[in-house]
């Protein structure tokens, strides 16, 4: 997974100046990335050959959580010896100044060279400056749009668990492939569904079959890719087909008549994050995980987590590793100055004895707020649930990593360790996550990676997700290196 590496040192990426960005591109106009549901961006000009901010930050985007900033210039200069580095180095400076916000460690900066401009008037025509792409203030509209999204995810044709609906032939050729040797090499590339989806995936019928060894997968596709709207299968697949003798789960993903793929992404369509199914993975990692209890942020742009979670409770209802959920909010629409820490509220439970009655109390939960202002109540809701469910044996914190706690100062109220699963990690880990599991004496998750604080000892740097730290005076900091 390609992460932005908070950490100077560990990776070589081009630099302006003083600032470095992780992508340094050249191209030849900037296009800024289409709006979907739960992104926005704002847009900050300056003038050809100057530093100056030609529009001022509104106050209503103070409290927003910037994920990612591209810096867009042109590269053709009326001078040879004109220094661009110095110039887009100050201009950095400058929006600092004028957003502390944009100094957060998480966010990914990228910088666009323009070359289309021959000319000064043509290089003065374009744009230049910033674009700040974040996450908007949840609204009422946002979370119904989210909630559709996830009912479609689930029980619509995004389902990964929905029946075979093709037609007899179609079964046939997925679960009954004629056996041949696992040692046959299989010639297909994997198709990573999160990568071509271009329709938003409402354009696509998911069909879960087994399948037994490489060889006999490939007779399946073969057989497959002929059938009308065949468009690819799930990206999972290739390494869990080299588990000689073990059947492996392929999901079939069929292109809707429907849906128009040649007019762009929809504009109902969702990210997908690269870490959407942390939270499954986690478990797996984790078999010990039984008897627990999932705290879980239900707060605006957490859908894609929240609607392969649930999937994945859906699918695993015979023998399930939760036994109770607490979903939380963040106040039910509170403003933000009526939120007092630990009296918060928004804050939903229900045990999982059956699928349906978890999902309607998320749903009700989403519905009753969306967060509002960046900070949650995390803490809140998990001491929520241990006092309700006191009988779990493990307590899971399910958190968005753009988002830190606004209730840390409840940590000495924990007495039982929390283990935080961490949504949207890709970029580098919320400093704050990493403490609060090291007070509680749990441990922290990523799609890729698992650490136990009990072994992390003062003074001692530790790696997670490409960066290293230490405990000084009983606070987690940034380390140069192990």
């Amino acid at each position: 997974m390609q992460r932005l590496i908070l950490l100077f040192g560990l990776m070589s990426f081009a630099s302006f100046g003083q600032h470095s960005f992780s992508t340094n591109d050249t191209i030849d106009v900037y296009q800024p990335s289409e709006n979907e549901i739960g992104e926005a961006y704002f847009q900050i000009p300056v003038d050809f050959n100057a530093d100056n901010l030609l529009k001022s930050i509104p106050a209503d985007l103070s409290d927003v959580s910037i994920q990612r900033i591209d810096l867009v210039y042109t590269v053709y200069k009326t001078s040879p010896d004109f220094d661009q580095e110095k110039l887009n180095n100050n201009r950095v400076s400058q929006l600092k100044k004028a957003w502390p916000a944009v100094s957060n460690n998480l966010i990914s900066w990228n910088s666009y060279g323009q070359n289309k401009a021959v000319n000064s008037e043509d290089a003065k025509a374009m744009f230049h400056g910033f674009y700040v792409y974040y996450r908007p203030i949840p609204t009422k509209e946002s979370m119904e749009a989210e909630l559709a999204y996830i009912d479609k995810m689930l029980f619509g044709e995004l389902s990964t668990l929905a029946e075979e609906k093709r037609t007899d032939e179609s079964t046939t050729a997925i679960s009954n492939p004629t056996a041949v040797s696992d040692d046959e090499e299989a010639g297909s590339e994997v198709i990573e569904f999160a990568d071509f989806i271009t329709g938003g995936m409402a354009c696509f019928e998911a069909v879960k079959a087994q399948v037994f060894g490489e060889a006999n997968f490939q007779m399946a596709l073969d057989s497959i890719q002929e059938l009308p709207g065949f468009y690819g299968y799930s990206s999972g697949t290739a390494m869990s087909l080299k588990k000689n003798g073990q059947p492996t789960d392929v999901i079939w993903y069929f292109r809707l008549d429907s849906c128009d793929l040649g007019a762009g992404r929809s504009k109902s369509a969702f990210t997908i994050p690269k870490d959407y199914s942390v939270v499954e993975a986690v478990f797996e990692r984790n078999p010990t995980w039984t008897n627990s209890l999932i705290v879980m942020d239900v707060t605006g742009s957490m859908s894609t987590y929240i609607a392969k979670t649930m999937a994945w409770v859906k699918a695993s209802q015979d023998n399930p590793k939760v036994s109770a959920f607490v979903f939380f909010n963040d106040g039910d629409l509170k403003a933000t100055h009526q939120k007092v820490t630990g009296k918060v509220g928004g804050i939903y439970s229900a045990p999982n004895t059956e699928f349906n009655s978890v999902y309607e109390v998320m749903k009700r939960t989403m519905q009753n707020g969306g967060g509002g202002d960046c900070p949650e109540n995390n803490l809140e809701a998990t001491l929520y649930g241990i006092e309700k469910y006191g009988d779990c044996d493990e307590v899971i914190m399910v958190a968005d990593n753009w988002a830190t706690p606004r209730d840390l100062e409840l940590v000495a109220q924990l007495k039982v360790p929390i283990h935080i699963i961490l949504c949207g990690a890709e970029y580098g880990i919320n400093i704050e996550y990493i403490q609060l599991a090291i007070d509680s004496g749990g441990s922290i998750h990523t799609i890729e990676e698992d650490l136990d604080t009990r072994n992390i000892k003062a003074g001692v740097a530790f790696e997670l997700g490409n960066a290293f730290y230490t405990i000084v005076n009983g606070r987690v900091v940034k380390a140069e290196n192990k």
